[in-house]
């Protein structure tokens, strides 16, 4: 009985289907974390995998890069984002699918690039908005109050 309750629970990640390949005596297990936040102005984060089987990652985004896309075992990989200029935040989600675990989901969030240069560069002192009217101040030439 006992030796039937262990047989039962061998589930090979990779293993046991080669030839030599000995069976994994347990369950197929991948865990990461389920979110990351990526800088604006670009940046690149590196993030584990623990896993004891074979794994792969699938994205959509086409502004994100992943080093590995694939592995076995605990490994760290990186995600990269070059700088944001769509002017919003950008969103994607990777799945991570290996053996009979379930696909285990990132979702990888990148903020808007800063703005690095000023609004008026030619002369900071001068208004945002020459629409708008300077509140005067004691040095302009006022007329006396009363």
């Amino acid at each position: 009985m006992t030796m039937a309750l262990a047989l039962a629970a061998i589930w090979a990640c990779g293993g046991g289907d080669e030839p030599g390949d000995e069976p994994v005596i347990s369950k197929d297990n991948i865990d990461v974390q389920t979110s990351v936040n990526l800088l604006g102005d670009g940046h690149t984060l590196e993030i584990t995998i623990t896993a004891n089987c074979s794994w792969t990652i699938e994205w959509d985004a086409d502004w994100l890069s992943i080093n590995p896309t694939s592995g076995h075992g605990t490994q760290q990989i990186s995600i990269t984002a070059g700088k944001n200029t769509t002017g919003d935040q950008r969103v994607d989600v990777l799945r991570v699918q290996g053996g009979s675990s379930p696909t285990r989901m990132v979702t990888v969030t990148q903020a808007k690039a800063s703005d690095t240069e000023p609004t008026n560069p030619t002369d900071p002192t001068e208004p945002e908005n020459p629409d708008t009217e300077k509140e005067p101040t004691a040095g302009d030439n006022l007329p006396p109050s009363s």
